[in-house]
């Protein structure tokens, strides 16, 4: 293991993530002394990414040590380093004691901040996911998505909960326990963001529909990620196209390039190589979007859309498209002198396409067996995996309509159906004035919205509540789970195969301050986190 490797493993431990240290002396001083100490102490430490090298004093000796504190830290501040240079140990405060005290601090502010910001929104959703740590157990990480007071999308990491069960009731119980110990108050849940695992999204004893029963108004979105993900991989599974993928997959150390030179050699590679490249590079910039926190399901369904009918126009015009994949394929070949072949036909084939086609050039006959069949699975995925996404967006579609200033009857009786629904914050004896009145406003200043944030921009809270309170319930329903893919992340570097046996406490304090780096905490607001946590010799708050 690398000196720097073994250097970034603990200054992150020593000094939380992000943020505050304060001092405990057990030696004789004054009150105003100790807190001026706290405060100065606090003052060097910032953002761990802010720092290059950061140093594990477990890898270095006392004077080592003192060097890199009052090097590293503490350059400006003759304070701090008078005391860290003084002598004595017990007046040091960096035993892992009071370490842990200050992360636990620091992770409880910022879970009052992050709750008190949810339930003044009123309305949130959850994303979870479940991962194994380095020391193999299961770690649940629980995330809430909600709009904020200037109309801005967040997506904030809450906890790490360890679970010992992997059921949908066990899990389910497990986010609505973790949510309330955070200080959320469920009744404003209006969401579930999930993968697709069956202990996740099943119908029966999944997830989503044990927490549905508790809160009704909990509607369950599969990850859009995950069905772009699930459509593609599918869409692959065509025998050409997946036998391609396989190759390259396999290729991992420059000892194989005998293989991938065999394997070039083949026609049927070499064009199966060139279409995914092709369709690949139409999905790569709708995966990018999906991953977005600032997106909503309008949004959403418009760039799945966009993509579907980008694919069905190559489809109608394939001989044009597919003639251009060949010339490169050709190009390809000639630079490193393939010839370009096509597979024998015979009159019985069971482990590939066997077409009828009697003298049929090179490129028809791969254009027929991979081209064309690859291009009809992928558009079939990308519309089947998105169908539920549509579901849910049409009861909120006749909000976002301006066509005309009529509201058609169809329009009414679904809005009725959505006010009917969210009938606890939604006023029903007014709700359908203010859907004509809002028609009008969109007609007359002829307002098209490209999402559900736009809208809400636009909507006045004043003049139309019941239309600001959808649109915030709409835009609050989750599109992905990457969040808390993102927070996996996090856990892999804080919890290392060295740090293996960290406390879930320390491990929830240290991702909560790497995950909010941007919400500030005051060096007083640990004092008087610390000064609370228990009886101590010295009383921090003056």
């Amino acid at each position: 293991m690398s000196n720097t490797q073994k250097q970034k493993n603990t200054l992150f431990s020593y000094f939380s993530t992000n943020k505050k240290i304060c001092l405990e002396n057990d030696e004789a001083a004054s009150e105003e002394e100790e807190h001026e100490l706290l405060q100065s102490t606090s003052k060097p430490i910032t953002n761990i990414n802010d720092i290059g090298n950061i140093v594990d004093k477990s890898f270095l000796k006392d004077a080592d040590t003192k060097l890199v504190l009052t090097n590293l830290w503490v350059p400006d501040d003759d304070f701090l380093r008078s005391i860290l240079e003084g002598p004595g140990k017990r007046n040091k405060y960096t035993s892992p004691t009071i370490q842990n005290d200050i992360i636990e601090s620091c992770n409880t502010i910022l879970l009052k901040k992050i709750a008190k910001k949810v339930n003044e929104s009123k309305c949130f959703s959850v994303l979870a996911d479940e991962t194994t740590d380095i020391s193999t157990k299961e770690q649940l990480a629980i995330c809430v998505r909600y709009v904020s007071d200037d109309n801005m999308l967040h997506e904030d990491f809450l906890q790490f909960f360890e679970i010992e069960s992997l059921t949908g009731e066990a899990l389910a119980n497990s986010i609505l326990n973790g949510l309330s110990k955070c200080g959320i108050d469920c009744s404003y849940l209006h969401g579930q963001g999930y993968d697709g695992a069956s202990n996740m999204s099943g119908q029966f004893r999944g997830v989503q529909s044990i927490v549905r029963l508790k809160y009704p108004k909990a509607v369950y979105v599969h990850c859009s990620a995950h069905s772009l993900n699930l459509a593609v991989s599918t869409a692959s599974g065509i025998r050409p196209i997946r036998n391609s993928l396989d190759t390259i997959c396999d290729w991992k150390d420059p000892a194989d390039a005998s293989m991938l030179k065999h394997s070039m050699e083949d026609t049927e590679f070499l064009i199966s190589f060139y279409i995914v490249k092709f369709l690949f590079s139409f999905c790569l910039p709708l995966c990018k979007q999906l991953q977005k926190v600032q997106i909503d399901l309008k949004k959403t369904i418009a760039i799945v859309e966009n993509v579907v009918i980008t694919l069905k126009a190559i489809r109608d015009n394939y001989k044009t498209e597919f003639s251009q994949i060949y010339i490169n394929v050709k190009m390809a070949a000639d630079n490193v002198g393939i010839e370009l072949k096509k597979k024998r036909v015979i009159s019985k084939q069971t482990l590939r396409d066997n077409p009828n086609l009697l003298d049929c050039s090179i490129e028809h006959y791969y254009c027929v067996t991979v081209f064309l069949p690859y291009v009809d699975y992928y558009l079939m995925q990308l519309t089947e995996r998105f169908i539920n996404h549509k579901a849910i967006f049409e009861g909120f579609n006749c909000i976002f309509q301006s066509e005309s200033l009529m509201v058609e009857m169809e329009d009414i009786v679904a809005f009725q159906k959505l006010v009917e629904f969210y009938s606890s914050t939604i006023d029903q004896h007014s709700s359908i004035a203010e859907l004509k009145m809002w028609r009008v406003k969109l007609v007359n200043e002829k307002i098209v919205f490209t999402s559900g944030l736009h809208a809400l921009d636009v909507c006045d809270k004043e003049f139309y509540p019941n239309i600001h309170e959808l649109l915030k319930i709409f835009c609050t329903l989750p599109v992905s789970t990457a969040t808390p893919e993102r927070c996996f992340s996090s856990l892999k570097r804080i919890k290392s195969y060295l740090r293996n046996s960290m406390t879930e406490n320390r491990l929830n304090g240290l991702a909560l301050l790497a995950c909010h780096r941007s919400i500030q905490i005051m060096p007083d607001e640990v004092i008087d986190e610390l000064s609370i946590q228990k009886n101590r010799k010295l009383d921090f708050v003056l």
